[in-house]
């Protein structure tokens, strides 16, 4: 197996499993609505609508940036090393 090759690799089994803790941390986080308040009321629809969104939109960036964060770097290290030589 190249060098390349068994980065990609561990960048892949890495990336699965951030992609599994965030995914667990963040379904145990998920929006729920207080037995105190009315489900019928359309403001407290609007508000955990809003609430669901934002979590969702945290959680995904929170998953997906990271590994692609660290593919870009990779990527870049490994073409400015492949200049130098």
């Amino acid at each position: 197996m190249s060098g390349r090759r068994a980065w990609r690799l561990a960048w892949l089994l890495l990336s699965l499993a951030w992609l599994g803790a965030v995914a667990y941390v963040c379904a145990a986080a998920w929006p729920s609505l207080p037995l105190d308040l009315s489900p019928n009321d359309a403001a407290t629809r609007a508000a955990f609508q809003r609430a669901i969104v934002a979590h969702a939109v945290r959680c995904g960036v929170l998953g997906l940036a990271p590994p692609l964060v660290l593919l870009a770097a990779g990527w870049i290290g490994s073409r400015l090393l492949g200049h130098r030589s």
